[in-house]
């Protein structure tokens, strides 16, 4: 049985607060909670 080894790359961008917010009110479901409506997070 032959073992074979990958070489993974991660791509990791440090974001500052701004930046993590601008990235999580991508998802439709944190833009309604921002605008203060009831939400729920789907699989």
């Amino acid at each position: 049985m032959a073992i074979r080894a990958f070489n993974v790359e991660y791509v990791v961008t440090r974001l500052d607060v701004a930046g993590m917010k601008a990235l999580l009110l991508k998802l439709d479901f944190m833009q309604r909670i921002a605008r203060g409506e009831h939400a729920v997070a789907e699989d």
